[in-house]
């Protein structure tokens, strides 16, 4: 039996730098969720979990993120949603146990909506599980930089904060269909292809832009010899296929009453505008602007994913041997890049999160393709690792916020991250910084609800690194905040923050108990 403790002497120094990382906003500061996307997906895991269906007539009324009037329906797609409803669930057996009454629109400080938080630490998990596994099963290069480096890029802000966005489950699905590529030997086997199409399904109702591109790995990863299977296994596929496209079109025609929903651009509050302005030429300006994407310290790729733009530099500058594909399937795999891509021409930043998250969906397959090779220099991937958290830990802090300015695409919004990367090197040092970063993280949380807070407070030396009078009386409304917050809560949320730095930590550096 190996030892655990011999694999690794950074291991508990990880978990507690990880476990830092968790802001408190979504989970404790907020008293209503955002209107727009969060709610959305939130009111989709509800339904499922409450109600146990997926009708939404006379269960809330909203002037805003509603997509059809006679369903009654949120705006976004449910896949996220009903993925985290089991924990939603289970979480609300608390509720229940101490009578805590839900508000459907509003269930911040709900045991159900920590629920919600569990699920999004539960898949985010999955996917990097799933990635460990292919490594190992094909025994490619492990990397454990890797997983810190694809975890504290966006991902990071929809794992630990803005939990009840989509995309802590998108990676995961993103990472079981490079999975089952990469281990399913014939994919068009009635087994191997069931699985495929049931992942791409869960993909179209999760995130439809990253269905639509993902489609494209089919190409890179079939061969010729994979269309020569048994006629009988080709009828199986065909129903297959034609089953989860009939749920589908059905699932479609119940929520949002219209059989062919990919985009619903022009139903979406926050993209209806692009229907709109779009057309060939603004793609092109769009396009023009990759230098912007990838350089711009206003979170340009190189800055906030890395992985990315070094797994596409690997397609071109190593031989085809080392990814085991023909040129084919490197010509697929560029056009997969290509298209995922493609969708921030369309966007152009119109509204801006941390980092590029449009782009999540081609994290697994970045993370693969660097695992394939062998890096002789890892020290500028440790000054990435080193970057990366620091960009996110100082994340929310005194100016270092999405405030309203202009984007890399050039467009003026009202949250955009201008010359974040510069803005962070200049202020890395100021006091009121750092003091945030001291004040926003589970363990003061802990602290000052269980300690007199007076001791900040009116502290003179406190009173004196504060930049004015609001901030101060922002820092007091905080602080007693979390003196208020419910004692049970707070150690759940621990626990569950604890937990999933362990066990990606252990994940990341390879540690398992082995014979």
């Amino acid at each position: 039996m190996k030892s655990f403790s011999n694999k690794s002497k950074y291991f508990w120094i990880s978990i507690l730098l990880l476990s830092i990382l968790f802001k408190p906003l979504w989970l404790f500061e907020k008293d209503n969720i955002d209107p727009q996307d969060d709610l959305s997906y939130w009111l989709h895991g509800y339904t499922l979990s409450k109600d146990f269906d997926i009708s939404y007539i006379d269960d809330f009324t909203l002037e805003s993120s509603i997509f059809d009037e006679d369903t009654n329906a949120p705006s976004h797609f449910p896949g996220s949603g009903y993925a985290t409803s089991p924990f939603i669930f289970l979480f609300s057996i608390i509720d229940n146990a101490v009578g805590n009454e839900v508000d459907r629109l509003n269930p911040t400080k709900s045991f159900s909506y920590l629920g919600y938080f569990a699920g999004t630490l539960f898949y985010c998990l999955l996917g990097f599980y799933l990635l460990s596994k292919i490594v190992r099963k094909n025994k490619y290069f492990h990397y454990p930089f890797l997983y810190f480096i694809l975890l504290f890029s966006t991902l990071v802000h929809f794992v630990t904060t803005r939990f009840l966005m989509s995309h802590s489950f998108e990676f995961f699905l993103c990472s079981l269909l490079i999975y089952i590529y990469e281990t399913k030997k014939n994919l068009l086997k009635p087994k191997h292809f069931f699985y495929l199409i049931l992942c791409y399904f869960l993909i179209a109702l999760t995130r439809p832009s990253t269905f639509l591109y993902s489609l494209i790995l089919f190409g890179a990863y079939v061969s010729v010899s994979d269309f020569q299977i048994k006629n009988i296994d080709k009828i199986i596929d065909f129903f297959t296929l034609s089953f989860f496209a009939s749920i589908y079109l059905y699932l479609n025609k119940i929520i949002y009453n219209d059989y062919f929903v990919l985009f619903n651009l022009s139903n979406n509050s926050t993209t209806s505008g692009i229907v709109d302005d779009f057309n060939f030429n603004f793609f092109v300006s769009g396009l023009i602007k990759i230098p912007n994407l990838i350089f711009s310290t206003s979170m340009g790729l190189i800055w906030i994913m890395p992985t990315l733009v070094l797994s596409i530099l690997l397609l071109f500058t190593q031989k085809l041997e080392i990814f085991n594909i023909s040129r084919t399937n490197w010509f697929f795999l560029l056009l997969y890049f290509f298209a995922a891509v493609s969708v921030l021409f369309i966007w152009q930043g119109r509204e801006v999160a941390y980092g590029q998250r449009l782009l999540i969906g081609l994290l697994p397959i970045s993370f693969l393709l660097i695992s394939k090779v062998k890096i002789k220099t890892k020290i500028p991937w440790y000054l990435f690792s080193s970057y990366l958290y620091l960009s996110y830990l100082y994340f929310y802090s005194p100016n270092l916020t999405l405030v309203e300015g202009e984007t890399l695409w050039g467009n003026l919004v009202k949250f955009a991250p201008t010359n974040y990367t510069i803005n962070l090197l200049s202020n890395f040092y100021h006091l009121e910084n750092i003091f945030y970063v001291s004040l926003k993280n589970i363990y003061s949380i802990n602290f000052f609800n269980i300690f007199d807070s007076r001791l900040i407070i009116e502290n003179n030396l406190v009173q004196n690194i504060l930049a004015d009078q609001s901030s101060y009386e922002k820092l007091v409304t905080t602080i007693n905040y979390y003196a208020g917050i419910n004692t049970v809560y707070l150690v759940i949320t621990n626990i569950l923050i604890i937990t999933f730095c362990y066990l990606f930590t252990k994940i990341s550096l390879n540690i398992y108990k082995t014979k």
